[in-house]
């Protein structure tokens, strides 16, 4: 960019506005494409949507707005995360029209299990299995998470077949995936039925004092972690 000035200047204008917009009307325009906007043009002249969500705004898709209403004598500054790359007629390819998240997602269940650091078996096993591939997709679903302690309490040299065994290792990992977000208060509405999971077959719930178990064995130990897509 710095040796072709002229595609940095194309990137430069995308990221601003011909008028003054405070954050408060950057909110009421989610939803929309920006070009013009209360007098408020992209000096670029491409169009740019604008969203709201979980209280952040968020542009073209990627970028999150971090600072606000930052007063100049012609104008003000908005900061965000993220260099905003204008649209182009050859920007997109068949690969990119396919989409895998929603408009903006911070961090997947895969990503958030991943973080988290007690789910290595689970990742490996979602990794083997190319569910991971599903549950980065935008869902939404609701997983209820072994951690490496329960997968490690299998009986001895169950977990090595079932690696041996990916269609097998799927089969059990997909039993612990609702289709759809269910919090637990949700599940604790649930109690004294069985649920269908993504594997087809039913999971019962119960409450019993006070905690929710899942097949009369299961225990939930943290519930309700977000993720942008469950």
């Amino acid at each position: 960019l710095v040796a072709d000035p002229a595609a940095l200047a194309d990137i430069l204008t995308y990221h601003v506005l011909s008028g003054k917009v405070s954050s408060s009307e950057v909110v009421a325009l989610a939803g929309t494409d920006v070009v013009i906007v209360n007098g408020a043009e992209t000096v670029n002249g491409a169009a740019l949507a604008i969203d709201f969500i979980s209280g952040e705004v968020i542009l073209g898709d990627v970028a999150k707005v971090i600072a606000i209403d930052i007063e100049a004598c012609n104008g003000i500054i908005h900061v965000i995360d993220t260099v905003l790359i204008p649209p182009s007629e050859t920007s997109e390819t068949p690969t990119s029209k396919l989409t895998k998240m929603p408009k903006f997602c911070s961090k997947t269940i895969v990503e958030v299990a991943a973080d988290a650091g007690s789910f290595v078996l689970l990742g490996r096993g979602l990794s083997l299995t190319g569910l991971n591939d599903t549950l980065s997709t935008e869902g939404p679903f609701t997983v209820f998470a072994p951690t490496d302690t329960a997968f490690n309490a299998l009986p001895a040299g169950t977990l090595d077949a079932l690696v041996a065994d990916p269609d097998a290792l799927a089969d059990i990992l997909t039993y612990h995936v609702l289709s759809g977000k269910v919090s637990s208060s949700e599940v604790v509405a649930l109690a004294g039925t069985d649920v269908a999971t993504v594997n087809g077959a039913t999971v019962a719930i119960d409450v019993k004092s006070g905690e929710v178990i899942l097949n009369d064995v299961v225990k939930f130990i943290k519930k309700d972690i977000e993720a942008c897509n469950g």
